[in-house]
């Protein structure tokens, strides 16, 4: 039990692995994104050591500062922040980081998706047939409007003209109460 000859050693440096690497290390973060160290250290935005990346392409971050403070400087969104941990000097799959950055990039472009998603298509008539092509491009005006809705649910009470704005308008009264009004606008 007293045995703590250097054959002990390594172990604990390899898992506290920061020290391995400099700045100006090629490495790669998660294994799939390639980039050079240009930051290694403590920051003000989150305790223990950190390693700042200026990236190959532009799919990181930021651009060497965090809340105002700068670290280090690139371009913007090529600067990312890991810990050194998450660095190899070899391509690699590490815990499956390989398929995130793809799946979580497409999501939440596209606003208009779950607020236009079952009615964008033409294949069921019955729902969008009364003037279909005068409600479809409603929709498209008014769905600025309900991009901050998101994914609520609830029930169609109103479809038509209203005072507020032009063109064809959809009033949903919701399963919860996360709306912004009781059915009138503008005391109607």
């Amino acid at each position: 039990s007293s045995k703590t000859t250097p054959s002990d050693k390594p172990s604990t440096e390899a898992q506290d692995g920061g020290e391995q690497f400099k700045v100006g290390d090629r490495v790669w973060v998660n294994g799939n994104k390639p980039g050079i160290i240009q930051f290694l250290g403590e920051t003000q935005f989150a305790p223990g050591q950190w390693a700042g990346i200026v990236l190959d392409e532009a799919i990181g971050k930021n651009d060497g500062s965090v809340s105002g403070v700068r670290y280090f400087q690139c371009e913007a969104l090529q600067g990312i922040f890991t810990r050194p941990s998450k660095l190899s000097y070899t391509e690699c799959e590490m815990d499956g980081a390989t398929t995130a950055p793809l799946s979580r990039a497409p999501s939440p472009t596209p606003s208009t998706a779950s607020v236009s998603g079952p009615s964008k298509k033409p294949a069921s008539p019955t729902k969008t047939a009364a003037g279909s092509s005068g409600l479809a491009r409603s929709k498209s005006e008014s769905v600025s409007n309900l991009s901050e809705a998101g994914s609520k649910a609830g029930v169609v009470r109103f479809l038509g003209e209203a005072d507020f704005a032009k063109g064809e308008w959809c009033g949903v009264e919701l399963d919860e109460p996360l709306g912004k009004n009781d059915g009138a606008v503008a005391g109607t």
